[in-house]
């Protein structure tokens, strides 16, 4: 899945930049980031991408699939499945819920492919820095929803990497 994955961003974004994605986002390592987002990739003095700011960051057990936990970090480059989990809650209850979610294994890759679109795509990029305007959290979910699923629906590499990523969970 990874080189499917590697020869499409390669058309869309940096090469050099494509192979460190990779090795980024391993979904083997065994560690889920929540929090991954532009603001938290780093470059060292070799221009080499790096991840950053591992505060919400779990490990999974070797045979563990999904892992339930508090929702934290970003939402806006979720996945469609977790924003739409997401959305079901009153988020403007105060004080604020700690809700919980069955994080995939696969959740950091589905948020690494919106991360790779938001900085490639300047649509996506324009859409989501608009989004800052709204001033709860779950108006900025239902609109990364919605971006998400319409680029799903209108760009076929896109929805079939996503397949490729479902895929992966389904056969473990």
């Amino acid at each position: 899945m990874y080189e499917v994955v590697t020869l499409w961003i390669c058309e869309e974004a940096n090469k050099h930049h494509c192979r460190e994605w990779r090795s980024i986002c391993r979904y083997n390592c065994g560690i889920i980031h929540r929090d991954l987002r532009p603001q938290n990739l780093m470059k060292d003095t070799y221009e080499n991408l790096k991840l950053i700011d591992f505060g919400f960051a779990k490990s999974y057990e070797k045979n563990e699939i999904t892992k339930r936990l508090p929702i934290q970090g970003t939402i806006s480059y979720g996945g469609l499945k977790f924003l739409k989990y997401y959305l079901q809650f009153p988020f403007n209850a105060l004080p604020p819920v700690p809700y919980e979610y069955e994080y995939e294994r696969t959740f950091d890759l589905q948020c690494s492919l919106n991360i790779i679109m938001f900085m490639t795509n300047k649509e996506i990029k324009s859409q989501m820095i608009s989004f800052k305007r709204f001033q709860y959290l779950q108006e900025i979910a239902s609109k990364s929803y919605q971006l998400w699923l319409n680029f799903r629906k209108n760009n076929g590499n896109y929805s079939y990497i996503l397949t490729l990523i479902d895929n992966v969970t389904k056969s473990d």
